[in-house]
């Protein structure tokens, strides 16, 4: 789903290997053991379409043309100063 100017360049998911270790314990000694792991973390949550009205966006970013209808015919972000609906949910589902 495309929203916004550059959202969709936020990957969602985060993954990779890295290792993990592990303590062994043989009689009396404890060995640290090591080995690969995939981990995937969630990057980014989006709370319904890409919100224009955010306090948390950076004013005079610039728009795509065709998403401008979207942001009440401006070409730039603006600098909002009331929370909008969508900050509200999204705060409330955190907390």
């Amino acid at each position: 789903m495309s929203t916004g100017s550059n959202y969709e360049k936020i990957p969602k998911k985060i993954s990779g290997f890295r290792f993990e270790s592990k303590k062994i314990r043989i009689g009396f000694c404890k060995i640290r053991g090591y080995y690969p792991c995939f981990w995937e973390k969630v990057n980014s949550k989006l709370e319904g379409e890409f919100d224009f009205k955010s306090i948390m966006l950076y004013s005079n970013i610039k728009v795509k043309p065709n998403k401008t209808y979207m942001n009440e015919g401006f070409s730039t972000t603006r600098y909002n100063t009331e929370l909008s609906e969508t900050d509200i949910k999204t705060v409330c589902r955190l907390y």
